[in-house]
């Protein structure tokens, strides 16, 4: 398992195009890329994989004489080689499961002002990391170790995708970007952690998230987390309150040992962590 060398995936689709041996661009994605990770989503059809993908970040097809560059740039920076090095270390010390983690060029990442340069997506099985080529290497390893610690709580709590809470989602991103913290300083935590303060998000927790706190409506879910850029909740409420909600437990609990956190249910964060109990 460990790091799947993609880049050798991404530079074959790209000679297909360039050799024109692959007429239709989307399709040459799907083949390539698509049906090769497909038997990690048994409940889904390649065509909608390769659509989840994209929606995470996946470059589009029609992107590809763009990519040729940026997966060399991509190379020559060692990033395949970075993320594996840490996936070692993460995997041992976290004693976690030898799962694949598979890395692409993100869309427009080869554009110097794009604002979204990397992203990832965690499923029991798998890690997926959307990047560009000029992420420090201590930015490639937070969003690992991000997205590695989802799986492993993942693995350590019995969660399904399909079956996820609200409060199981809160807690994933709150004890992750926590992990992050510890390990690699708060200079490497996610934007959102920092966007509202611990006081004035707790304001929005009563409001917004606490009514839906059992609902495993994932569109719904995902609508809180990210909020709104303008308008009610607010934008990145459910993922400000995940990392103060789990920031606060560990200060009340006095916990140091990170894999501790993989044994603790979202119920028992929830009700000890004082974010919220000082509201009670």
């Amino acid at each position: 398992m460990g790091i799947v060398r993609t880049d050798e995936w991404v530079e074959e689709l790209l000679r297909d195009y360039e050799e024109k041996r692959s007429q239709d661009l989307y399709e040459g994605q799907l083949n390539k890329i698509g049906v090769p990770v497909s038997h990690h989503f048994p409940s889904s059809s390649p065509e909608e994989v390769t659509y989840h993908l994209q929606q995470h970040g996946l470059f589009q097809p029609g992107e590809w004489r763009k990519m040729k560059r940026l997966v060399g740039d991509m190379k020559d920076r060692g990033i395949w080689e970075t993320i594996e090095h840490e996936f070692v270390q993460l995997k041992d010390q976290w004693k976690g499961p030898d799962i694949p983690v598979y890395i692409f060029p993100i869309t427009r990442g080869y554009e110097k002002r794009q604002v979204k340069n990397k992203n990832g997506l965690a499923i029991k099985g798998a890690v997926f990391l959307f990047l560009t080529a000029s992420h420090k290497q201590q930015e490639l390893r937070a969003i690992l170790a991000h997205e590695y610690h989802h799986v492993c709580r993942m693995t350590a709590q019995g969660l399904s995708e399909e079956t996820l809470r609200l409060e199981d989602l809160l807690v994933l991103e709150g004890t992750a970007e926590q992990a992050v913290k510890r390990i690699y300083g708060k200079e490497w935590l996610a934007p959102w952690t920092s966007v509202y303060k611990e006081k004035e998000c707790k304001s929005y927790w009563g409001k917004y998230i606490l009514p839906l706190l059992e609902s495993t409506d994932h569109e719904q879910n995902m609508k809180l987390m990210y909020g709104k850029k303008h308008g009610r909740p607010p934008k990145w409420v459910g993922y400000n309150a995940a990392y103060h909600l789990v920031n606060a437990y560990c200060r009340t609990k006095g916990l140091h040992d990170l894999s501790d956190l993989f044994q603790v249910s979202a119920e028992e964060v929830i009700k000890e962590s004082s974010f919220v109990k000082s509201q009670l």
